[in-house]
């Protein structure tokens, strides 16, 4: 399945991980469930199935919550960082944009050094999201009732602002890519002080 899979053969790979998941439920894999799971919705989303990737995606963080007893792996922050990307792609932004901003978190919590390149990447989709909302991350509009009006019933896009904002999110990707590379200098490390924090 995996051979398959690197190759791109994405309908032969299915198969054979179907294969795999249904031997592992009959096992209680439960590791291996998880890892099938996110990899068939992997493959749908990548071939433009969102539907069936959303059931594999959540089926697959269920599983991963099970064995983890915690949402504060990497592994959950990895399924719900590419739910995030199915929402992106499906358009639904406010979803898109919640779901990069828990697996952000859930990384910068475990160990923001060694997970720089996820933290990075996230970033940069978080502003892709941001920019196409027309709302800057974190900030809400005041509400003063003394200037109610039906006029000012519709929110405008204030583009400016969220250029700031985006602007912000990228120097701070940058910020992190940079770290990446001082990272690679201390790969001791950083692996021993996440083994010994686990």
């Amino acid at each position: 399945a995996r051979t398959h899979h690197v190759a791109g053969n994405l309908h032969e790979a299915m198969h054979y991980f179907e294969d795999v998941l249904g031997i592992s439920r009959h096992l209680m894999k439960h590791e291996i469930i998880a890892d099938c799971l996110f990899r068939l919705g992997h493959m749908k989303q990548y071939m433009g199935d969102f539907a069936s990737a959303e059931v594999y995606y959540h089926e697959a963080l269920r599983v991963a919550i099970f064995i983890h007893g915690t949402s504060f792996h990497m592994d959950i922050a990895t399924i719900i960082f590419n739910m995030g990307m199915l929402a992106h792609g499906w358009g639904c932004l406010d979803t898109a944009q919640a779901m990069y901003e828990e697996a952000i978190a859930i990384a910068r919590t475990l160990c923001p050094e060694s997970n720089a390149n996820f933290i990075r990447d996230g970033l940069e989709l978080l502003s892709e999201v941001v920019l196409r909302r027309g709302a800057p991350v974190g900030l809400e509009l005041d509400d003063d009732d003394d200037n109610d009006s039906d006029d000012d019933d519709d929110e405008t896009f204030n583009e400016p602002m969220a250029r700031t904002m985006v602007n912000y999110r990228y120097l701070e990707s940058v910020a992190f890519a940079r770290l990446v590379a001082v990272c690679r200098l201390r790969v001791e490390i950083d692996e021993k002080s996440c083994a010994s924090a686990a």
